[in-house]
């Protein structure tokens, strides 16, 4: 297990260092849904399976409130990794939230988990898309 986890890593630093040189992979330093629709299933799954363990690791041994609203909150879900692999393309389908950057992307899935009204992941869509333009990191 523990050499899959290390040959998915490879490859995922090899394919990403290879596309975030190409213009329009990334937004304020971050991947984004253009990066993210020119991976295969398993890749994606894969990075969202880094992105929570990096999660994971900075939030462990956070016992400050702030912290717990701002970070780990935004973030917490029952979805499976692939159901928010599935979220997140579903989230990428409309064209104008392909710059938003992957991590505002899982949290739109996220929220949508949590019984967010259409109303909630509109305005949630807007700000994530206002952010991604502005370049704010």
């Amino acid at each position: 297990m523990k050499k899959k986890v290390i040959l998915l890593a490879a490859i995922y630093l090899s394919v990403a260092s290879g596309l975030s040189q190409v213009e329009g992979f990334r937004a304020s330093g971050r991947f984004n849904g253009r990066f993210w629709e020119m991976m295969p299933k398993a890749q994606k799954t894969a990075y969202v399976q880094g992105f929570y363990d990096g999660w994971f690791l900075y939030t462990g041994n956070q016992n400050c409130p702030e912290v717990q609203v701002a970070v780990v909150d935004p973030y917490r879900t029952r979805l499976t990794f692939q159901e928010i692999v599935n979220e997140v393309d579903a989230f990428y389908r409309e064209g104008a939230n392909k710059p938003v950057p992957i991590a505002g992307a899982v949290r739109y899935a996220a929220r949508k988990a949590g019984g967010a009204g259409a109303e909630d992941l509109a305005n949630l869509a807007a700000e994530l898309r206002r952010l991604a333009a502005s370049g704010i990191r």
